[in-house]
């Protein structure tokens, strides 16, 4: 592996991110034209339920506070 210098190590991240923004709106597009406005993406995937704890989560910062989910 060559080591880059810091100018083309930018120029590297900047195109990545610019390529990364143009796949992000093509796909974007895409399910516009696929999925209606007010349609849900994935209607199999509704209806389930976060299961309860069965124990306390404890959070213990610096002052030492118990948060406990209910």
């Amino acid at each position: 592996m060559q080591i880059q210098s810091r100018q083309e190590m930018l120029t590297t991240i900047l195109l990545s991110s610019d390529l990364i923004s143009r796949i992000g709106r093509s796909l974007e597009e895409l399910m516009k034209g696929i999925v209606a406005v007010g349609e849900e993406l994935m209607p199999h995937r509704g209806g389930f339920t976060v299961p309860k704890v069965a124990s306390p989560v404890r959070n213990i910062s610096r002052n030492r506070t118990v948060a406990v989910a209910e």
